[in-house]
């Protein structure tokens, strides 16, 4: 992919950060709406309408439920059709992989020196 080409998704790493489980199928007109439970260390990184890659394709969280630990995703006929999805059920397992620009965000936040006066000092940005 070039740079200059038109991204129909989000940025995959294609790194699994753990997994999760299938907790609910059910339709909604000729969506299918799956909830999936999450590990608790990965729900920071879920916000309604941001981005999750599941079992390697690249996704948006419909709803999120920070105190259930699930997130929930409304999928299209297509992504039924050209997925794996469309043959998941109830308990199974799948592969979860959060948003690479949120993880690298939370890494410059915790270990970057991200000290904004030395930046307007130097003609930076102002904040």
């Amino acid at each position: 992919m070039k740079l200059s080409d038109r991204l129909g998704g989000h940025l995959v790493s294609g790194h699994v950060d753990d997994t999760g489980t299938i907790t609910k199928i059910s339709h909604d007109g000729n969506a299918v709406v799956m909830t999936i439970k999450c590990p608790h260390h990965l729900m920071k990184y879920m916000a309604d309408k941001g981005s999750v890659t599941i079992d390697g394709i690249s996704l948006t969280l419909f709803e999120v439920d920070h105190e259930e630990g699930t997130f929930t995703l409304n999928l299209i006929p297509e992504t039924i059709e050209r997925t794996i999805l469309g043959n998941r059920s109830v308990q199974d397992t799948v592969n979860i992989e959060a948003d690479q620009i949120i993880k690298h965000i939370e890494h410059l936040l915790q270990h970057g020196d991200l000290d904004m006066t030395k930046l307007s000092k130097a003609g930076g940005p102002h904040v």
